[in-house]
């Protein structure tokens, strides 16, 4: 049986796009490498939905630091890394303990020691690793290797609504700057974008949650609120536009084709904005941006105006095929290791 196990982070605090990602991997690689065994080691468990997860294996909140030692007696054939605070140096101490280390990353800035580096960013390139990674390393780089759910390519739009009359607002599981708020107030300001009906989903680990339930009751907009929801695909399908996060979510909607405003929460999500900005798949806002009176009103009627170009720009990034490319890449390169080591011996 296959060994393969996942270390990432996932809390209200940075949300839970890396845990989301990494569960829907591990739904392919079941069915790429069956029989195998998936584990997730997480630091924390604190307000991690168990339905995301598989086998969970808690290690002491804050200590990374174990996972060596843990791998010592549960070694991985496959062991995939997903968290921006890790680097070379933990990922050498993780070596003994698998065959295979992949590492999932979006922001080459920082040295990795693995076998497998995966960003399927749309403009991701292996210059931007340059001097990153070692030289026998595999680069599964670009749109092809987008980690988001079959779901999202089953779901894909076929055309676009000359005018808009319904809006997905989602800014993912924890939404920790607090951009949902941001957004309604925005459509608020607007009589325009008042008269659309929106569903505004505020996501499973936000603990703002009744806070955004009192500020749509309060504005008296015409909104359905979700905790969350296991059918976003089809949401995005059935709504005319969205407005979210860059980032995972954003490349979702690009593979369905929805028109979406992308707000730029993090500063490592310029290049998603300047890659939308020139692909014409969208319209980027900042964060700080969301509430002022005209902002959103603007970027929702461009949207409308290009919004069948929009659409067939999007889908064009992102094939929605990335998980089953990455899965069996995993599986190809972990059969080309077993195979050179028993050559050896």
């Amino acid at each position: 049986m296959t060994e393969v196990v996942f270390v990432l982070t996932a809390d209200s605090h940075i949300g839970s796009g890396h845990l989301v990602r990494c569960s829907r991997l591990a739904k392919s690689l079941e069915q790429c490498l069956a029989p195998c065994r998936i584990t997730f080691l997480l630091p924390s468990l604190e307000e991690v939905p168990p339905s995301l997860t598989r086998e969970i294996h808690a290690v002491t909140a804050g200590s990374m630091d174990q996972i060596p030692g843990i791998l010592e007696w549960h070694p991985a054939d496959i062991l995939i890394l997903d968290c921006y605070a890790l680097d070379a140096e933990f990922e050498r101490r993780c070596l003994p303990g698998c065959r295979l280390l992949a590492v999932i990353d979006d922001l080459h800035n920082r040295p990795h020691a693995c076998h497998v580096l995966v960003d399927g960013n749309p403009n991701a390139s292996a210059a931007q690793y340059r001097d990153l990674v070692p030289p026998t390393a595999r680069m599964l780089l670009g749109g092809r290797y987008v980690l988001i759910a079959e779901d999202f390519r089953n779901c894909r739009k076929t055309s676009v609504p000359a005018s808009f009359s319904t809006g997905l607002v989602c800014f993912g599981g924890a939404d920790p700057v607090r951009a949902t708020g941001a957004a309604l107030r925005g459509i608020a300001a607007s009589p325009v974008l008042r008269s659309k009906h929106y569903t505004v989903i505020s996501g499973a680990l936000n603990p703002e949650h009744d806070q955004i339930r009192r500020q749509i009751e309060d504005s008296h907009l015409d909104c359905t609120l979700l905790r969350s929801t296991n059918q976003m695909a089809r949401m995005m399908q059935e709504h005319d536009f969205a407005i979210g996060a860059c980032g995972g979510m954003g490349l979702e909607r690009l593979c369905v084709g929805i028109p979406s405003v992308h707000v730029k929460i993090a500063d490592n999500q310029i290049g998603f904005t300047q890659l939308i900005a020139g692909a014409l798949a969208g319209v980027s806002v900042d964060l700080a941006d969301l509430p002022v009176p005209g902002v959103l009103e603007k970027a929702v009627l461009f949207l409308e105006q290009n919004g069948e170009q929009i659409r067939q720009n999007s889908q064009t990034m992102v094939d929605g095929r990335g998980m089953a490319s990455v899965a069996a890449a995993l599986r190809d390169e972990l059969a080309r290791r077993t195979g050179a080591e028993r050559q050896e011996g």
